[in-house]
């Protein structure tokens, strides 16, 4: 499926599908998902050969329950090659609500996205972040997410509605 008709279906309420998962290239392509969103936007970063990762995503699982209570949504970027273990990987952990966005990236040059997310992020995974629909970066999250704490950051935007805030590191 093209990038551009995946990207345009994310507009609707998106239903993840172990056959979908469009690749995208730049940290651009992965902002177009958030602007489609009216509420914050968890984007995490994740592998299946990321042995931390793979550990965490009963945590990850539920974060998306909580997000999917909050209406927010979540956009899972692998960097799985090829895109089907990823699938195979976030099935298995019963990953793929209606908020869940299952992305691939295949970034030539991965300094691009991460100076997008957070300077200091050196692509460590996982990787977890929290972005307002402007596509400004609320808060970062590198290594294990904790997942009581983007909550808590998720909950504060909601509450805050959409004025940038000074960037949280943690």
């Amino acid at each position: 499926m093209p990038l551009l008709v995946a990207l345009s279906l994310l507009s609707a309420p998106y239903q993840w599908n172990e056959s979908e998962s469009p690749t995208v290239r730049s940290a651009d392509e992965i902002l177009k998902v958030v602007h489609g969103s009216e509420l914050p936007t968890v984007v995490h970063f994740w592998a299946a050969w990321c042995k931390e990762c793979v550990q965490e995503l009963p945590e990850i699982s539920r974060l998306e329950r909580s997000l999917k209570e909050l209406k927010a949504q979540l956009i899972l970027v692998s960097l799985d090659k090829p895109a089907s273990t990823s699938s195979s990987v976030l099935q298995h952990f019963g990953l793929g609500g209606s908020n869940v966005v299952a992305l691939t990236l295949d970034a030539p040059d991965p300094s691009l996205i991460t100076a997008r997310f957070d300077s200091r992020w050196q692509a460590g995974l996982p990787a977890t972040f929290v972005v307002l629909q402007s596509g400004a970066v609320a808060a970062s999250y590198l290594g294990h997410t904790p997942v009581s704490t983007v909550l808590e950051e998720v909950r504060n935007q909601i509450n805050a509605g959409e004025s940038p805030p000074a960037r949280r590191t943690k």
